[in-house]
């Protein structure tokens, strides 16, 4: 949250304080009527919106950022035990017909059942939202908001962020 900790988004508490937009979020009627209120119908260009705290832009909203993180739902679980800082994720990934049979049936499948999934099929984390999250659907547009994507499965609202240390 650009060292804003405890509030709901990066800017405050409010999806819209002043009631002007602060990220790149569908406005209008969702699915059929994007109004661009905030400005864009579709991704903005980068540095549309503020910066947070630590001087990051588009933190929030515009595109899911693709992680190298795998996505498991039950990950965390499996830090319970033994926490770690800053969890690199699951060793192993999962493809979503994986994911779908633990959502229903509340167990990992037998790997007989669907047989081994190619390494491209595994999903990986995305943060952060898009400018298809809106407030009666996803109100997702906030850095610590997590969802899952394939690397095979391209989309106008996933992208990915370049970042190195210093």
């Amino acid at each position: 949250r650009g060292g804003n900790e405890g509030l709901d988004y990066i800017w405050g508490n409010s999806p819209k304080p002043g009631k002007k937009w602060l990220a790149n979020v569908f406005t209008g009627e969702f699915p059929h009527k994007d109004t661009g209120e905030d400005g864009f119908k579709g991704t903005a260009p980068i540095k549309s919106f503020p910066p947070n705290g630590f001087g990051l832009y588009d933190m929030a909203g515009n595109a899911w950022e693709h992680c190298s993180d795998l996505y498991r739902p039950d990950a965390y679980s499996l830090f319970l035990k033994s926490p770690k800082k800053d969890p690199k994720g699951p060793r192993g990934g999962v493809s979503q017909i994986e994911v779908n049979w633990f959502l229903q049936n509340g167990k990992w499948p037998s790997p007989l059942i669907f047989g081994k999934q190619h390494a491209l099929s595994f999903l990986h984390v995305t943060k952060g939202g898009s400018f298809l999250c809106h407030e009666s659907y996803c109100l997702r547009y906030r850095p610590g908001a997590r969802h899952y994507s394939e690397s095979l499965a391209p989309t106008n609202h996933t992208g990915f962020r370049c970042a190195k240390s210093r």
